[in-house]
């Protein structure tokens, strides 16, 4: 599933949560690059409906990054939150 694959609303508030938790630092401001985490979300949904739980759904989430961002890992904390609010919403509306 691509982005434009995904409900616009749906879409919006993946991107807040991204955003908001800025795991590689690279969300500058909602008029700049709103959108600047679309191909890792996209492959991050693919792989929720893969996914048996949180935390093999943070594990998913963390091997994006790497595989995107030259081996770079998302730290811990940083990483347990995006996956935890990505999960619950993903979970409530795709599951």
């Amino acid at each position: 599933m691509s982005m434009t694959g995904i409900n616009p609303n749906l879409k919006n508030e993946l991107r807040r949560i991204f955003n908001k938790h800025d795991p590689v630092g690279i969300f500058m401001h909602e008029d700049v690059n709103f959108n600047e985490y679309d191909p890792e979300i996209s492959g991050i949904v693919i792989r929720f409906k893969r996914s048996k739980n949180l935390k093999e759904f943070a594990d998913e989430i963390n091997n994006v990054f790497h595989n995107m961002f030259s081996g770079i890992r998302i730290r811990k904390d940083t990483l347990d939150k995006l996956a935890k609010d990505v999960y619950e919403l993903l979970n409530s509306e795709l599951k």
